[in-house]
């Protein structure tokens, strides 16, 4: 017979394992070409993302957000599309739901850049709990390859999504921009600061299977 005293204690212990076991980060998922080297890419231009939720159209300059949480990377320079430049760039670049490859190797090519970045907005909740769904491509302009892509999906209601920003709210000192009053939270009520705060984790994966030495200061 099975003593219950040793079944409670049992119980007792598991408990306290589930409660002290850290909660899954949010994952960014990430693909790198074999061949693929960091040290090839010396400047990248950032196209106009798609948005394919209909809401996205709300995120206005998402793509200066992610050109600039990128360039803190410090892997390659990263340039933004003049203004002149973007609208072209999204009647030639996407057609149909795709980038057409010939476009968008002369636009990169143009700016001087030896890949392109190509961003699609997959999913938008703009009211809280607020979610964005996010992914992005590097083009070689050499090739027209996809030599690096990541893509996630951060919804506020779930707790891994919490975890995270509480995570890069705390790596950045506690502080997310300079008037920051509200601590974490704001990541979540604020559109700009979520956009950030998912364009910071996305880019943040273009080390994918990389081995990278330390930078020299």
């Amino acid at each position: 017979m099975i003593d219950r005293r040793l079944l409670a204690a049992a119980a007792l212990l598991l408990a306290a394992s589930c409660a002290s076991a850290p909660v899954a980060t949010a994952p960014v998922s990430c693909w790198r070409a074999e061949a693929f080297r960091l040290a090839d890419v010396r400047r990248a231009v950032v196209l106009p993302f798609s948005r394919e939720a209909p809401t996205a159209d709300f995120l206005a300059d998402l793509e200066a957000t992610f050109a600039g949480e990128m360039q803190k990377e410090r892997r390659f320079e990263v340039v933004p599309l003049g203004d002149s430049d973007a609208g072209l760039a999204s009647a030639e670049v996407r057609r149909e739901g795709a980038y057409r490859i010939g476009s968008l190797i002369e636009i990169a090519r143009a700016y001087g850049a030896d890949a392109a970045l190509v961003g699609t907005v997959t999913q938008f909740r703009p009211y809280e709990p607020m979610a964005l769904g996010l992914k992005v491509e590097l083009v070689s302009a050499a090739a027209g390859d996809v030599v690096w892509s990541a893509e996630a999906l951060f919804d506020c209601a779930e707790e891994a999504t919490l975890e995270a920003i509480r995570e890069y709210h705390a790596a950045r000192g506690g502080r997310d921009e300079r008037s920051d009053v509200t601590g974490w939270r704001r990541i979540t009520t604020s559109p700009q600061a979520f956009a950030r705060f998912v364009c910071a984790r996305v880019a943040g994966t273009i080390d994918c299977g990389v081995s990278v030495a330390p930078l020299r200061n």
